[in-house]
Order: C-alpha cells, then sequence, then structure tokens
C-alpha cells in the first residue's frame, strides 16, 4: 500500500485519520468495477508516496510521481470523496493536461477549468456505465459527503458573467457537465474564453455609455491582469486541487499504464474505456501545431540565458528532514529564479494553390492563432502558389491582424522560391516558419534548410509528401 507522510507535523491522532483515509480510499479502488472499485487507478496510485502538507497546496495535487493532500481540506472529505480526487488526480497526468506544452500560451486559470470539466464528467460518466452494466448505484453517490451539486458549464458561464448562482450551500461544488465529453478540453477553453472576452467587450461598452462619448478614461495599460482574467476571478469556481506541472515523463507514464494494462487482463480486469487512446496517445503522440509551437517556447523559456536570477520565485520550495521525534520538518529553503517571458517571431507561409480548398485555408490562418495567443509574439504571413506573392506579405502582433490577411494566387504549388530568398525579402530573424499546405508540393532540396525550427501543417492526410526537413504536424485537436 502507499507510503503517507506527515510532512506538516500533525499530531499523532490527527495523522492516523488523514492516513486511514487514504488508505481506506485505496482500498475501494482495489475492488472490482462492479463493487465501485477501479483495479486500473489502483495500480498507477498505490505505488505513489502521499505527503499530508499545510502549504503545497490548499486542496489536492500531484505531480505525477507524489500525491500532495493538504490536511484541513483532507479532513472535511469523505473515503468516497478522496477517492474520486485521486481518480481526478490522475486523469490529469494521464491526459497530460498539466503538460507546459500542452497549455502552451493558454490562460492557466482558464485552461484549469475546462480540464477538470472533462476529468469530472469522464469519472461521471465511468461510474454511469458501471451502474448500466451491473444494476448498481454508484453514480448517485458520487455528490454526497464534502461534495454538493455539480456546477454545470452553463452555470459556470453565467458566474463568469457576475450573475449569482441562487444555490447556497458550504460544501465543495466541483465542476461537471457530461455534454462537456461531446467536446476537448481545447474546445471547452475556447467556450470559456468567448464568453470572457464578450463580457469583457460588454462592460467596457457599459463604461462607454456611461462616459456619453466624452472624454477618454483616465489610467492607462492594458485592462488585463498578468494572467489575461480581467476582473473575474475565475480560478476559484469548483477548485479542488492545484494543477502542478508534471514530473513524470511521457515515457514512465506510459509505460506505468503499459503495466497496469498487463495487470487487468491477467486479473480479467475492466479497462476504462480511454485508457487505449491514452496509451496510444503517450507512446505515439501525435502533435498538432499549437502542441509543436508551444514546445518550441517552452524550450527557449526554460534555456538557461531567460532564467531571471534578479527575482526569485515567490512559492515556497524546501528541503526536507527527519526531526528528533521523527516527524519531518523544514530543514532549508530552496531558491528558484523567475522564467524572462519568452516572445517568438514567425514567418507563416500558405499554400493558396487550386488543390487549397477555401475552408483549408481558412482553417490555416485560424491556427495561427495559437501563435498569436502568446503574448508579445508578433510574424509575417506570406502566400505563395506557384510563386510566391511577397507583395502580399502581411504582418500580425495580434489576432485581430489576421482579418487583414491577404489571400492571393489559386495556381500550382512550389516552395522553393520561398526558402531560397525569404531572408532578403522580409528577413531572416525568425523562431519558426510555418508552412500552412495540403501537401500537394515538390519536395524541398535539403541545400536550403533554415537554421530555425520549421514545422509543415498540412489540411489533409492523403496528399502528405515527406519533406527534407523540419517537423510534420496536421490540424486536428487532441481528443482527450
Amino acid at each position: 500500500m502507499a507510503e503517507v507522510i506527515n510532512v506538516c507535523g500533525l499530531n499523532e491522532e490527527d495523522f492516523k485519520k488523514a492516513k486511514d483515509k487514504i488508505t481506506n480510499a485505496l482500498s475501494v479502488l482495489c475492488l472490482r468495477d462492479k463493487l465501485g472499485g477501479n483495479p486500473f487507478f489502483f495500480s498507477l496510485i498505490a505505488t505513489k508516496t502521499h505527503n499530508i502538507v499545510d502549504s503545497k497546496t490548499q486542496a489536492a495535487s500531484t505531480d505525477g510521481k507524489v500525491f500532495y493532500w493538504n490536511h484541513e481540506f483532507l479532513s472535511k472529505l469523505t473515503n468516497k470523496n478522496v477517492e474520486f480526487v485521486m481518480r481526478h488526480e490522475l486523469l490529469h497526468i494521464l491526459l497530460s493536461h498539466c503538460r507546459p506544452e500542452r497549455v502552451g500560451g493558454r490562460n492557466s486559470k482558464v485552461w484549469n477549468i475546462a480540464v477538470d470539466y472533462f476529468c469530472n464528467a469522464l469519472i461521471e460518466k465511468e461510474y454511469m456505465e458501471i451502474d448500466n452494466e451491473n444494476g448498481t448505484s454508484f453514480h448517485s453517490k458520487v455528490w454526497t459527503g464534502a461534495f454538493d451539486k455539480p456546477i454545470s458549464l452553463d452555470e459556470c458561464l453565467s458566474l463568469l458573467e457576475g450573475k449569482p448562482s441562487g444555490y447556497e450551500t458550504d460544501k465543495f461544488r466541483l465542476l461537471s457537465d457530461l455534454s462537456v465529453l461531446n467536446s476537448t478540453p481545447e474546445e471547452i477553453y475556447e467556450i470559456i474564453m468567448k464568453k470572457k472576452q464578450d463580457n469583457k467587450q460588454g462592460g467596457q461598452q457599459d463604461k462607454n455609455n456611461q462616459k456619453g462619448g466624452k472624454g477618454e478614461e483616465r489610467g492607462g495599460g492594458n485592462a488585463e491582469n498578468e494572467d489575461g482574467d480581467g476582473e473575474i476571478g475565475d480560478g476559484e469556481i469548483g477548485k479542488i486541487d492545484d494543477h502542478m506541472e508534471t514530473k513524470s515523463t511521457k515515457e514512465e507514464v506510459a509505460h506505468a499504464v503499459e503495466e497496469a494494462r498487463q495487470m487487468m487482463k491477467s486479473s480479467r480486469g475492466k479497462m476504462p474505456s480511454y485508457a487505449e487512446s491514452v496509451l496510444k496517445e503517450l507512446s505515439d503522440p501525435e502533435l498538432t501545431m499549437r502542441d509543436f509551437i508551444a514546445k518550441l517556447c517552452m524550450k527557449k523559456s526554460n534555456d538557461g540565458e531567460l532564467k531571471n536570477w534578479s527575482v526569485f520565485n515567490r512559492r515556497p520550495e524546501h528541503l526536507y528532514r527527519r526531526g528528533a521525534n521523527g516527524s519531518v520538518e523544514k530543514h532549508q529553503r530552496l531558491y528558484r529564479p523567475t522564467k524572462k517571458g519568452y516572445t517568438p517571431k514567425f514567418l507563416a507561409l500558405i499554400d493558396t494553390s487550386g488543390s487549397m480548398s477555401d475552408d483549408d485555408i481558412a482553417h490555416g490562418v485560424k491556427e495561427l492563432k495559437a501563435l498569436l495567443k502568446v503574448k508579445g509574439s508578433s510574424g509575417v504571413i506570406l502566400p505563395c502558389d506557384s510563386t510566391v506573392k511577397w507583395d502580399a506579405a502581411t504582418s500580425v502582433d495580434n489576432v485581430n491582424d489576421l482579418k487583414s490577411t491577404k489571400i492571393v494566387g489559386r495556381g500550382g504549388t512550389c516552395f522553393n522560391d520561398f526558402f531560397t530568398n525569404y531572408k532578403e525579402k522580409v528577413g531572416g530573424d525568425f523562431d519558426v516558419i510555418v508552412v500552412i499546405t495540403d501537401g500537394d508540393a515538390d519536395v524541398i532540396d535539403i541545400k536550403l534548410k533554415p537554421s530555425c525550427d520549421v514545422v509543415w501543417v498540412y489540411t489533409r492526410r492523403d496528399r502528405v509528401t515527406t519533406q527534407s526537413f523540419g517537423k510534420s504536424v496536421f490540424l486536428k485537436s487532441s481528443s482527450l
């Protein structure tokens, strides 16, 4: 069974209560699914260390290697609630929700809401499937104990709009809505961000109306705070965990999932319906354009020269040691530098040849939003068919600039001229070159390989030409 460590120095009685809740929840997880357990989850959680803390997290969290439980939060939960939180935390790890390359340049608070909705709905769905197969009633017991009626996506959007919920409770209300399972976390995120943007525009319009159109509003600066959240404190809605950056590599997670799958086969247990797709994505991931660009940004920001040693991370981290009475105590504080912001500069080449449909081109331009959502990013967009339309180059600094992108030319496709002359025509100071095409083009001479990264973004899968350099990705959203 898992090791439970008293990091925050609880007295013996309180530590025993906390430890019993964790071990009892694990005991339920190890049961067959028709008895309310999940041996697949148990095999992945039972080997982890569980730390009882007072400052590492306000609720629960995991980095993939260690589970952290705030003792005050844990004391309010029933064994069933603890089991639910364990499933929730593990899903974040399995689905790579807390990996920087998947979060990308997104608003972190809104992303946390989106992935929480997805995880909780997935757990609800699993209970419902078990109930349907076995005539049990586990789903009806999910929102019991310290958990009250969940917050639907519609209610969440209303809360973001500033409308009162009209539902009073002193219990935890989690984010869960089975309808979100028809969407990816990325799509849920876009729904919430659109609501936030609509609210912001409506609020600004109200301010303008109040001013009667006279004069200018005093006070400069950005209307959004550092996280881009405006005045909405949405980070606390339905919160039961802190999303920590995952320390387990994808290879480590894939290996653990494969071992769990083999164990399930030998014991004739039932694998969760999504486990196979999780394993495929971990062992043979198919990157989207957003994933690839996010990886480039993280690589740059993690380089030593982009660490700011003049300003330290305010989140306290410590080395621990065993005290005289055997409890774990803080020994030495760790000082970590903050990261300097990284703002990529890109050059995008859009295939406007006759083989590219209008929808392909529109979708390709839309995907460039992934780049422009990184603060401070900028780029140049060029159309190209049999020739590069250098005169139609469009400089973009924000999402609204995409509307001015010039789409000209509908002939054949030839990219050699672009890679031969782009430095002379538009400059060479770019971090990444993005080529959006259906793949119906000639192979580029390896001698023309640029010094920066190149990503070929394909709109179709049936015409892909394997190029001599660069990374190939497809216009698709992750399904989990």
